[in-house]
């Protein structure tokens, strides 16, 4: 569970001289078995009994159950806490900079003459100490009033993410 958590990397699987004589492809397969047990039981709040009832459909002995549930409801919050951070929410825009710049000239020196609205979203993420900034430039003179192009600015993000 350390990798699971974050303690120790992949290669600690590789250094163990028990694990070391088994086949890479087996060794896979049984860790990703695995680890999708143990967080399909955290999501679902299982108690040890519906562990053991599972791990024994499983074959496996009732030293190795007791074990793995001991060490399953040691790790369990540690696990739910990791779980709570992982999803796919949108950040949560907390404050907005924009600043108003006039746009002369484009890159083929025409002349355009219109305001310039630079924006930075800034934003929160549950789990993170520190929030990202988002910055895009507005090309259009009247930011007020225009609600759907924002949704569609919004969409767009969404989308990039």
């Amino acid at each position: 569970m350390d990798i699971l958590l974050k303690k120790k990397s992949e290669d600690a699987l590789k250094s163990d001289e028990d694990i070391a004589s088994v086949d890479a492809a087996t060794l896979k397969q049984v860790y990703a078995g695995l680890v999708t047990m143990i967080l399909e039981a955290v999501k679902m709040d299982c108690d040890s009994s519906i562990i053991s009832s599972v791990l024994e459909d499983c074959k496996w002995g009732s030293d190795r159950i007791e074990y793995f549930t001991k060490h399953f409801l040691d790790w369990k919050p540690d696990l739910e806490a990791l779980l709570a951070r992982t999803g796919s929410s949108f950040p949560h825009v907390v404050d907005v900079d924009w600043r108003l710049d006039y746009y002369i000239k484009n890159n083929q020196m025409e002349k355009v003459n219109k305001p310039t609205y630079l924006i930075t979203l800034k934003t929160e993420e549950v789990g993170k100490a520190q929030g990202k900034d988002v910055q895009f430039s507005w090309l259009n003179g009247a930011v007020t009033g225009s609600g759907w192009k924002a949704e569609r600015r919004v969409q767009k993000y969404r989308e990039s993410c």
